[in-house]
């Protein structure tokens, strides 16, 4: 039984049911929504808009979904045009496109909605058209909002029901948005609702880049529910709750594209057969050996007689640089004593060096003693120390003078004979006699290591060559064979049926048992999906979708409930969306614009019938006798955004609060 504030919505929308039945007729959990065409983008499918509200699509054949053979929708989207965007399932045979879904009427779950209505004490008012009062002035809003600006603003962050009239547009949106940011700053639970998808995602974005500005945004706190078309995506449900699926949905695209090439393969095998009757692929592999070996050895004669004649240049080019490393060597050897006698020179004169040095050491020694004993001395036997001192020095002088005599003049005797044998050879003589040498060494393995490379390739070509005459001798029917099998691609052909063979499953049974992982994975998929649905729901701060899809939301309570182009939106519609909110309800919306966009019947029907008039045809605004802007100004319970109307310019995005009085 409806409560009494709901009896007058509940028996005009029964009525509205009635003269204007809405959407597809449900009479089971699935139900088929037609054929899904190509896309504009490559990898989805389009289907116009049915007006209705799914929690899982499928796209299946004429046995729906449950059945093997259905393939699990795993993101939709909202084109531009307005229709539904589903995203290929993975490994989907061409010719499955019926779309299924478990769907519920909007409308449908508006009625149920109003005929079980929770508490709401907000809902009570505006079905009473009872609003609240002005809200409280004392409330801080954000810096560069305009005086109606402000007054909107504070309309949501003050307990009650309220109504806003201004403009649909970005000054609009801008104030909601800000509104909602600084409500979930605040830790409240905001519904976040508008009359199209469009409007939603417009609003939804900005409330998104306010909290991403302070960085006060986490996964799943935002949250778009129902087909979202130009709004962020990590905001999207489904998409979010498809992360807790996603082990499960990667295995379901392997086996799903299993079946895809299992499901094509038996036509193309049956196709090979029917091209290859008549070919032999042993015969045509042994006729092909024996043409190619005859390709083979008329190729590789060339190149040995090549091989050979290289293997020869490097055996002359070693032969040359043996020579030239003897005749070297020769020279090296003919410069063996001149070698020993320079050898000679260097020690006989550093030991000349040595005794001059020696001499010349006694002779310093003996001037520094003889000046010092003719210098003044302190006394007497100052002057006999010096004087000994000078003496000794003298006789040391004299005795090294004795003994570097001769053997100066042996040194100097062995040097000059030594010299006789070295002659005219001089050490870059021997210096450059052992770089050409070590040249010559460097020539030789050089060309040592060219003959092993050549005669290697010169003894492999003859070994290929041989091996390919070992395979027998072409004939002509060889190669007539040959080449009109591969001119007719036979050869390929068969490999392809031969993989074709081994990849297909190997009875009917291993394919079912495929499908049967397939669906079973794709249900799986789906029960999780709802179930983080519910999740998500229940912990996000932000919850957008439009008005008609918010009737089907599961049972919640939000503490704010901000609807944007309340105007466009039934009374009905906004009655249940009002009767969500705790605290506080704010319905934005222009009466001067059309109202809610209906089929002629019914706007027919509501010309006769009050009830329909009120609560179909009508919005909050009517309902509160909201008609004119006279009274919006006039009404206690009604913000109007007038400087909006007259193009005010849009104001500074940067959310910072600004206390009362500094306006």
């Amino acid at each position: 039984m409806p409560a009494e504030w709901t009896a007058g919505a509940v028996d005009a929308v029964q009525r509205w049911i009635a003269v204007c039945p809405v959407g597809p007729v449900v009479t089971g959990r699935w139900t088929c929504l037609g054929e899904a065409g190509p896309a504009s983008d490559p990898g989805w499918l389009e289907l116009p808009d049915p007006g209705v509200i799914a929690g899982e699509w499928w796209i299946a054949g004429v046995e729906g979904p449950d059945r093997p053979g259905a393939f699990l929708v795993d993101e939709v989207r909202r084109g531009k045009r307005g229709d539904l965007l589903f995203r290929a399932p993975a490994g989907l045979p061409a010719d499955v496109r019926s779309v299924w879904a478990d769907v519920t009427r909007p409308v449908d779950a508006l009625l149920s909605g109003l005929v079980q209505p929770d508490a709401a004490p907000l809902a009570i008012a505006l079905a009473r058209q009872e609003l609240a009062g002005r809200p409280d002035p004392t409330i801080p809003h954000p810096v560069g909002l305009s005086g109606e600006q402000a007054d909107a603003y504070r309309a949501c962050r003050a307990p009650g029901l309220r109504l806003v009239w201004g403009p649909a547009g970005p000054r609009t949106t801008a104030v909601v948005a800000r509104a909602a940011a600084d409500l979930v700053r605040a830790g409240r639970r905001v519904l976040l609702l508008g009359a199209t998808d469009a409007g939603v995602d417009a609003t939804l974005a900005a409330v998104v880049a306010g909290l991403e500005a302070g960085s006060e945004r986490g996964p799943g706190e935002v949250v778009r529910v129902g087909p979202a078309g130009s709004s962020d995506p990590d905001t999207s449900l489904d998409r979010i709750a498809a992360g807790e699926t996603a082990t499960d949905d990667r295995r379901r695209a392997v086996v799903g594209h299993q079946l895809a090439t299992f499901a094509g393969q038996d036509p193309e095998i049956a196709a090979l057969a029917a091209e290859l009757v008549g070919y032999d692929d042993d015969t045509y592999q042994r006729a092909a050996r024996r043409v190619a070996a005859a390709e083979e050895t008329a190729e590789l004669e060339p190149r040995r007689r090549a091989a050979v004649a290289v293997m020869r240049t490097a055996a002359t080019r070693h032969s040359l640089a043996i020579a030239a490393r003897a005749a070297i060597l020769r020279e090296r050897d003919e410069l063996a004593d001149a070698r020993s006698a320079l050898a000679r020179i260097e020690v006989l004169e550093e030991e000349l060096r040595l005794l001059d040095r020696d001499l010349r050491r006694h002779r310093t020694e003996q001037a520094v003693a003889r000046h010092w004993a003719w210098r003044g001395a302190d006394g007497w036997m100052d002057r006999r120390r010096r004087t000994r001192e000078a003496r000794t020095a003298d006789r040391d002088l004299a005795k090294a003078e004795r003994e570097a005599g001769p053997r100066r003049s042996a040194v100097q005797w062995d040097l000059l004979q030594t010299r006789a044998v070295a002659g005219r050879v001089t050490a870059a003589d021997l210096a450059s006699v052992d770089a050409r040498l070590v040249d010559a060494h460097a020539d030789v393995l050089a060309a040592a290591t060219q003959l092993v490379r050549a005669e290697v390739y010169a003894e492999e070509l003859s070994a290929r060559a041989e091996a390919a005459r070992t395979r027998g001798e072409a004939t002509d029917d060889d190669h007539e064979l040959v080449a009109r099998a591969v001119s007719e691609g036979l050869p390929a052909r068969y490999e392809r049926l031969l993989r074709l063979r081994r990849r297909r499953p190997t009875s009917t049974a291993a394919r079912g048992r495929l499908g049967a992982e397939h669906h079973a994975l794709g249900k799986r998929s789906a029960r999780r999906r709802a179930a983080a649905r519910a999740e998500i729901l229940d912990g996000a701060l932000v919850v957008a979708t439009t008005v008609a899809a918010a009737a089907t939301l599961p049972a919640r309570r939000f503490d704010v409930v901000l609807v944007e182009g309340a105007a466009a939106v039934p009374l009905a519609e906004a009655l249940l969306a009002v009767g969500m909110a705790g605290t506080t309800a704010v319905l934005f919306g222009d009466f001067q614009r059309p109202g809610p966009k209906l089929p002629g019947t019914v706007r027919t029907a509501a010309i006769t019938d009050p009830g329909i008039a009120t609560w179909v045809a009508g919005t909050a605004f009517s309902h509160c006798g909201i008609d004119s802007p006279e009274k919006a100004i006039d009404a206690e319970g009604c913000v109007a955004m007038l400087r909006e109307f007259r193009g005010a310019p849009t104001p500074d995005p940067v959310v910072q609060v600004q206390a009362p009085g500094r306006r």
